[in-house]
């Protein structure tokens, strides 16, 4: 019925399934002063009441502390340990004088204020009602270990309109801990960008995060770097107006939302990490999508021209099947790889399908994947991929085989590729030994039944000085005009080891550039006992190659720039 005061020099122990209750009967002006506070049951502080932490130390709270419309003083710097909740509904906690410090490993939630102290997050601080929770430190700043969420209709703000609050923001980069945004996170001052993101940020509905100006902070955003995390969820919409886009990290745009870079330039380039996309990722005016690292997956849209130097994944996953939609072109480089996963007969909910608007042109590797306990029938057509022309091949596919009695054909048509089940184990390309080789500049050489399943082995070392892979027969292809190489066959009981030589060429070179005199040295393909050599020249190179260029480039060492990838060797021996 008036101003009660309870003071306890030590510590305050409230156990499991007890209570504390400051401030109870309506008592606005009672206080309670302990040392230390040590609570698993519930502490509830009345409105009007307050709740003082008088000593430096830890404060072990594992239970609910309840600010109604109260005051929790901390005069010393305080640990909250433990996964409790510190829950306000219009409280505050607040420093009592200079250089206080708050380090917090629970769950600070609700509305109301955490004001004059140094504050280290390394739980969860959460705006989780209607209204606003200021956080208001000291010079010492915010500094954000752990999460910050920031519930629909309700607002955080960090700081004031003068910025500098937040420490795990400095320049335009975002660094550590987690924000988790459905409301509106507001923190900087007026013209804050947050270019460069190193944290993990999640954007829910109409979820944003502002200045003290009112202006998106993310409008600039146009690097989420190795390190960051950046998710639009729940029907998030988030344009951009800094251009280009490059994606590091983990970059997630859910069914339902839609990501779309704008300003003077629209494309979007990853270098590493990984890129689901299950909504939209599309740009203001139409782009390129570079994928030259890394992975992307979905089951969205790409607003896009696709140019594929990575691994392209329909589907959620690698073992997760759907339907990925290119809304332009795609280009598969001899770098790029298409995964395909199988586990029914379903286009797009049991297999995976890459479905591309226009043009598809293809190249690199093709990787099927059978799932687990599925086995099709013979006679069973999947097409995993289609679009308005298709032209070109995959370089390589692995996965043909199925079991000893069936396994997949590939056909391409006009507009999609098929693949047919066929009885039948994998054919062998020889009845004897065929080794077939394909080299990809700074990847290294394999040779095996590469083109034509999943077995794989390493070649023997390639000699750079060449331009071609050595150590069995080459697959030639020059860097400078990415031009396809051909794969020659050669079937004998020995692979030919060739060496360079570090002289080149000299003024005596033969008719192809090389020195007649070492190239025995060069080439043990004239000790081998061959029964038969293949190889195939790119015919649609050779036609296009004016006459003069055509000599100059048989005249030229095989890594010189005027060399052309048209398929061309030469050695000296008995056969």
């Amino acid at each position: 019925g008036g101003a009660n005061t309870l003071t306890i020099t030590g510590t305050l122990t409230d156990n499991t399934g007890s209570s504390t209750n400051i401030g109870a009967n309506n008592d606005t002006t009672d206080t309670a002063s302990v040392g230390l506070l040590s609570n698993a049951g519930a502490v509830t502080v009345g409105t009007g009441a307050t709740l003082t932490i008088d000593t430096a130390g830890s404060d072990p709270n594992s239970g609910t502390i309840a600010l109604k419309g109260s005051t929790l003083d901390l005069k010393a710097a305080t640990a909250l340990t433990g996964k409790g909740t510190v829950n306000l509904t219009k409280g505050v906690i607040a420093g009592i004088g200079s250089g206080v410090t708050l380090t917090s490993s629970n769950t600070i939630e609700g509305s109301g204020a955490i004001e004059n102290l140094g504050i280290t997050n390394n739980g969860i601080m959460s705006a989780i009602q209607a209204g606003t929770l200021s956080i208001l430190p000291t010079a010492a700043g915010l500094k954000n270990n752990g999460a910050l969420e920031v519930g629909s209709g309700a607002t955080m703000k960090i700081g004031t309109s003068a910025g500098g609050a937040l420490t795990n923001f400095a320049g335009d980069t975002l660094t550590g801990g987690t924000y988790n945004v459905s409301g509106t996170l507001e923190f900087g001052a007026s013209g804050t960008t947050i270019a460069n993101n190193a944290a993990n940020i999640t954007l829910n509905g109409t979820g944003v995060i502002s200045d003290f100006g009112g202006n998106n902070i993310l409008a600039g955003f146009n690097n989420n770097t190795s390190t960051g995390v950046f998710k639009l969820a729940s029907a998030a919409v988030l344009t951009t107006s800094a251009g280009n886009f490059t994606n590091a990290g983990l970059f997630t745009v859910s069914a339902g939302t839609t990501f779309t870079i704008g300003g003077s330039s629209f494309n979007f380039t990853q270098t590493g990490g990984s890129a689901t996309i299950d909504g939209t990722l599309t740009s203001t005016t139409l782009g390129t999508l570079a994928l030259n690292g890394g992975s992307l997956d979905g089951v969205g849209t790409l607003g896009y021209n696709v140019v594929d130097s990575s691994i392209l994944t329909p589907g959620d996953s690698a073992t997760v099947t759907g339907k990925l939609t290119v809304a332009d072109t795609y280009a598969q480089s001899s770098s790029g790889t298409l995964d395909i996963e199988i586990n029914g007969a379903t286009a797009g909910t049991n297999y995976d399908v890459l479905r591309v608007a226009k043009a598809a042109t293809l190249g690199g590797i093709l990787d099927i994947t059978l799932g687990s306990g599925f086995t099709p029938t013979i006679g069973e057509t999947f097409t995993i991929l289609t679009a308005g022309s298709l032209s070109d091949t995959f370089a390589d596919v692995n996965g043909l085989a199925i079991n000893s009695s069936e396994h997949f054909t590939i056909t391409y048509n006009g507009h999609s590729v098929v693949l047919t089940v066929v009885s039948g184990a994998l054919p062998a390309l020889s009845p004897t030994l065929t080794q077939l080789a394909r080299h990809t500049p700074g990847l290294g050489g394999r040779f095996g039944l590469d083109a034509y399943s999943s077995q794989h082995a390493q070649t023997p070392s390639v000699t750079p000085a060449l331009g071609i892979s050595l150590g069995g027969p080459a697959s030639f292809q020059h860097p400078g005009t990415g031009l396809r190489g051909f794969r020659p066959m050669d079937e004998s009981g020995a692979i030919p080891v060739l060496t360079s030589s570090a002289a080149g060429p000299t003024s005596n070179n033969g008719s192809l550039g090389f020195d007649p005199a070492p190239a025995a040295a060069l080439s043990s393909l004239s000790q081998t006992n061959h029964m038969r050599f293949e190889c195939g020249v790119d015919l649609k190179a050779l036609l296009n190659t004016r006459p003069k260029r055509l000599l100059r480039a048989l005249w030229a060492a095989p890594d010189s720039p005027e060399a052309l990838a048209i398929g061309y060797m030469s050695y000296n021996g008995s056969h």
